[in-house]
């Protein structure tokens, strides 16, 4: 079983951080260190494979931590170190060679092939590069041409002649019927009818004697 190596990266940049994280995962296993003393006390304990050094530190700047690495008395002197840093003028690139930098590297020329390229090198050994991510192109770009709008024509006005006004006919005036006044007829008073005059009843007479036979 290969043994894990450990790539120490001294940069305070979390972009270049993460690449070369991502790029190294799986093969090596990479320490982070922000400044130059934390630098120093990570490579004592861990005794990395290679160091990935900047320049321009907060606490101890890499030109000290560099010169600090090579005068260690121990193997760990020729730990080789390659300086990944803005810095770009000459003196600064020959100040590093002469303190022991394997190689110098400025980070607006090189991309993170090239520094894992170089890194191979410096070992001697082949890094699985991590896959490359799609170039995305820019949302602008993307975005369909926008339609000419198609002008629309303006409408022609038409004029409608103002309908002829409807003469107004009186209304006939209706015929109003005489009042009919009913008279009820006057019924003459039926005459009285006559009472039959009632006369008194005759005494009755006394009983006569039966008449003689006739012979």
């Amino acid at each position: 079983m290969t043994e894990t190596k450990f790539i120490l990266v001294v940069e305070d940049d979390p972009i270049l951080k993460n690449l070369l994280g991502h790029t190294l995962a799986g093969k090596y296993q990479t320490l982070y260190a922000s400044d130059g003393n934390e630098a120093l006390a990570l490579f004592e304990q861990n005794k990395p494979a290679l160091v990935l050094l900047d320049l321009m530190l907060p606490t101890m700047d890499g030109f000290a931590v560099l010169e600090t690495i090579r005068k260690r008395t121990d193997e760990l002197a020729q730990t080789p170190v390659i300086v990944v840093s803005n810095l770009g003028q000459q003196k600064d690139i020959d100040r590093a060679k002469t303190l022991g930098a394997n190689d110098y590297l400025i980070k607006a020329e090189v991309s993170i092939e090239e520094i894992v390229t170089k890194m191979e090198s410096v070992l001697g050994v082949s890094i699985a590069a991590a896959p490359v991510m799609p170039e995305v192109a820019p949302v602008a770009a993307a975005m369909p041409a926008p339609v000419e709008a198609v002008p629309v024509a303006a409408p022609v006005p038409v004029e409608i002649p103002p309908a002829a006004p409807v003469a107004q006919i009186p209304a006939a005036a209706a015929p109003v019927a005489p009042a009919v006044v009913e008279v009820a007829p006057q019924i003459a008073p039926a005459p009285l009818a006559s009472q039959p005059e009632v006369l008194p009843m005759p005494e009755a007479l006394p009983p006569q004697p039966p008449a003689p036979p006739i012979t």
